[in-house]
């Protein structure tokens, strides 16, 4: 069981936080709240049961889509300035898979779930994406751009991020 009544998802800016409730027992309630937002869940509902992980899954995933552009933008935007960097744009998207990414046009993205990861893994992804404007690969030459905007710390991070436990549970495949 990943989730749990009373159990708080702990990160720099919001606090998930997971409570039982009795006006709805049956149904999952939530709203997207910033410093935290309360998953009240159905007194009829079972924590253990595995359905109820992955839809509480999807509560977190979805808090942090309607969240992450207030939490992950200013600090990009502030990194990108810092390194001299000019994205054309800058969007959210709800993947977990792939925490960011950088197009030909300049635009770049930044998964949601990375509302989850601590400030310097937040700051490694977005310096690994704007690396990317310059150099479109990962050749040797954006690994050291990369290294250069994240103060000599790439490969540090690199394991950090390796090692970075998800509050998530592992996703389902469907057939």
């Amino acid at each position: 069981m990943i989730y749990a009544p009373g159990q708080r998802i702990e990160m720099p800016e919001l606090a998930i936080e997971f409570r039982r409730q009795s006006f709805a027992p049956d149904r999952v309630a939530c709203m997207a709240r910033m410093p935290v937002t309360l998953v009240e869940v159905g007194s009829e509902l079972d924590f253990d049961n595995a359905e109820l992980q992955q839809l509480l899954g999807k509560v977190v995933m979805r808090v942090a889509l309607a969240l992450a552009p207030r939490i992950l933008l200013p600090r990009a935007r502030e990194i990108a300035g810092r390194v001299g960097a000019a994205p054309a744009s800058w969007r959210v998207y709800s993947g977990r898979r792939v925490l960011g990414s950088c197009n030909s046009r300049g635009e770049v993205a930044l998964s949601c779930a990375c509302v989850f990861l601590p400030p310097e893994l937040r700051d490694f992804i977005v310096c690994h994406e704007l690396a990317h404007l310059t150099e479109m690969n990962h050749s040797a030459r954006f690994h050291s751009l990369c290294d250069l905007y994240l103060g000599g710390n790439e490969k540090f991070l690199i394991g950090q991020l390796r090692r970075f436990q998800w509050p998530l549970p592992p996703r389902v495949r469907r057939r």
